[in-house]
């Protein structure tokens, strides 16, 4: 309300406001589950709006021509901690070993503030998108300070645990690469 009342006073035009900029910006930080139901943060808690980002992702299973694109909102490091947006699959990438696709992620908050989210394969080319309505990720103040509190709270205990899994994760990786050097007779005679 405070917010509102100075904007309208710089849109009257009162003198003693007109040096008052104000930004419009994400209550919380907004990001994707990635493996193991990690919370891959892309945009912010506070980043001014409008705003784009782009980050690149992979599979996680062998031949695997769908992915699974979960939106979420809040400040854990797990989803399951966290507000789920929206979703959409991602179909039509073709078949390949782990990590090959190259997924692009875009996440964009336009000066609505209305998200837009899209994954594209670089490969084969398609493509998914989302949006999802300031309304529906605009929580109350009450929610949101909720939330930022427990993350604090919590903030040690999410570390120790996304460490774990992030740890799980490494190591599947590790294993998948040497099992592939030994189906691999060639580079592996050499």
């Amino acid at each position: 309300a405070v917010g509102a009342a100075i904007q309208a006073s710089v849109l009257s035009g009162h003198h003693d406001v007109q040096d008052v900029v104000l930004l419009d910006v994400t209550p919380l930080t907004l990001g994707i589950e990635t493996k193991g139901g990690i919370f891959s943060k892309l945009i912010k808690r506070n980043t001014a709006i409008p705003f784009i980002v782009e980050q690149m992702y992979s599979t996680t299973k062998d031949n695997q021509e769908a992915v699974d694109v979960n939106v979420f909102q809040g400040e854990r490091n797990l989803v399951k901690e966290n507000k789920l947006l929206a979703s959409f699959e991602l179909n039509g990438i073709r078949p390949a070993p782990v990590g090959v696709p190259k997924i692009k992620v875009k996440f964009y908050i336009d000066k609505d503030g209305i998200l837009t989210v899209t994954a594209r394969d670089q490969d084969s080319g398609s493509s998914g998108k989302i949006q999802v309505d300031r309304s529906k990720y605009h929580l109350s103040d009450e929610v949101i300070t909720k939330m930022i509190k427990e993350a604090k709270t919590f903030e040690e205990e999410d570390k120790k645990l996304k460490e774990k899994i992030e740890a799980r994760n490494d190591l599947e990786s590790y294993v998948y690469s040497i099992r592939n050097q030994f189906n691999d007779w060639n580079d592996l005679a050499g």
